[in-house]
């Protein structure tokens, strides 16, 4: 099944099958996420319109900011299950993109300043969560939203074990669980560096100790 930009389940000929529901708030679906659950849910990604307090030079204003959403929607009756705001967990100072600026996203006029990019549920119930404006992984408890870690970015939890290798990421996108135990992988897409050093990463995690050993990179083969 496909996901359109309207919140359309398509099925293989592009017929609507299921209109997903949940999204009266969110102004701009987003494509970047969409699983189904085998329960019967949908995850997704949607970018909500919203006003933000902004510190200024004389006094606070408040100015229009797109908040990054996590959904999870009950495919039968729409109805949304768990939502997690970035804006309500996040602080605008640890993105490293400038949320002042116009949005680097292409079709959002308004800043971007979290670009939240994948969603991974497990077996607990919680979620991982990719940002890549950020440069960090959030690993989000799935009933009260609370973040339990961060790896990576201005705010990263964990020690390196690995001599700062399994740190070195950025803008990076699929945040995904491994096959084996606690281990990630995800698709380092530094923008600072050339494409053809951009790689796939395979760390391993441990959420006792906070610490991170990465055991395999995948340079890009062109």
């Amino acid at each position: 099944m496909i996901l359109d930009d309207n919140g359309n389940l398509l099925d293989s000929s592009y017929s609507t099958i299921k209109v997903v529901g949940g999204r009266e708030q969110a102004t701009h679906v987003d494509l970047r996420e969409f699983t189904i659950i085998p329960d019967g849910t949908v995850l997704t990604t949607a970018y909500v319109e919203t006003k933000h307090g902004i510190e200024g030079p004389e006094r606070a204003t408040e100015r229009p900011l797109w908040d990054c959403v996590l959904q999870e929607i009950d495919i039968d009756t729409g109805d949304i299950l768990f939502q997690w705001s970035a804006l309500d967990h996040v602080d605008l100072e640890d993105s490293y993109i400038d949320h002042k600026a116009k949005s680097l996203t292409p079709d959002l006029e308004l800043p971007d300043w979290f670009y939240m990019n994948s969603i991974d549920k497990d077996l607990r119930g919680n979620n991982l969560i990719c940002s890549g404006f950020t440069y960090s992984i959030y690993y989000i408890d799935g009933t009260n939203g609370d973040i339990l870690w961060i790896l990576g970015g201005k705010c990263n939890m964990f020690e390196d074990k690995s001599g700062g290798r399994a740190l070195n990421f950025s803008g990076q996108h699929t945040a995904q669980w491994g096959e084996e135990p606690d281990t990630i992988t995800l698709f380092n897409n530094d923008i600072a560096i050339k494409e053809s050093q951009r790689r796939g990463m395979r760390s391993v995690i441990d959420p006792d100790a906070m610490t991170v050993n990465l055991l395999d990179e995948y340079p890009n083969p062109w």
